[in-house]
């Protein structure tokens, strides 16, 4: 279908989603925290530069997940249980009969009554308004969670065209929400990150810096 895979083209890296060949949509990546953490409060902040388009009717959308080992057992299908928190784009207006998106807007899933989600997404709540995706600007994600109280929030800060770095300050805050219920309970651990993209129209080239990928840099848990 597609995968991850990390490129180095300017001396800084960053994880690139793209497709292997043919007409594989969808690409999923997995890495252990090195550690599990049941209580207290944890940061994730990442840099994502999400495609100029999409593929399929289907829509498009570009997810990072935290969650506990069952989510890592569970890639294959998309992060389909043990997920935290979750958060990304999704896109909103279609082009060109359906099959493209530019307008997306970036979102956080909760559930809003704390009962846990199981295998389902969860609820959509709303960063800020759509933003151009054929703009192919950065966006810094920050989401901060308490394990105790089993809630999360999330801001999002637009930084710009350049490929930032994580010294780079935080841009503009474009928006925020906060006061969600944690998807799942947190059970042996929050110990895995997860980044997936559904949609992707374009295979691996002589470059990663391709208009058509998700790119993910700048990856802090803390």
């Amino acid at each position: 279908d597609a995968n991850a895979t990390v490129r180095d083209d300017d001396g800084n890296a960053y994880l690139s989603v793209g497709r292997e060949s043919g007409d594989g949509h969808r690409g999923f990546y997995t890495t252990s925290l090195g550690t599990s953490v049941d209580s207290g409060k944890v940061q994730i902040t990442a840099d994502v530069r999400p495609p100029r388009f999409w593929y399929r009717y289907a829509g498009g959308a570009f997810t990072l997940a935290l969650g506990n080992k069952t989510m890592e057992q569970h890639a294959g299908l998309g992060f389909s249980s043990g997920y935290l928190m979750r958060f990304g784009f999704r896109d909103q207006t279609s082009k060109e009969n359906g099959y493209r998106y530019a307008d997306i807007s970036p979102y956080a899933l909760h559930s809003p009554d704390g009962t846990p989600v199981g295998t389902a997404a969860g609820t959509y709540a709303y960063l800020c308004d759509t933003v151009d995706g054929e703009a192919l600007k950065w966006y810094r994600f920050v989401a901060r969670a308490d394990l105790d109280q089993g809630t999360y929030k999330v801001f999002i800060y637009e930084m710009g065209t350049d490929h930032p770095t994580a010294d780079t300050p935080r841009g503009k805050l474009l928006g925020s929400v906060s006061g969600l219920h944690l998807l799942n309970p947190v059970g042996d651990g929050l110990s895995v990150l997860g980044v997936a993209c559904y949609g992707i129209s374009s295979t691996f080239g002589e470059t990663g810096d391709d208009p058509l990928h998700a790119l993910v840099d700048n990856i802090e848990v803390k």
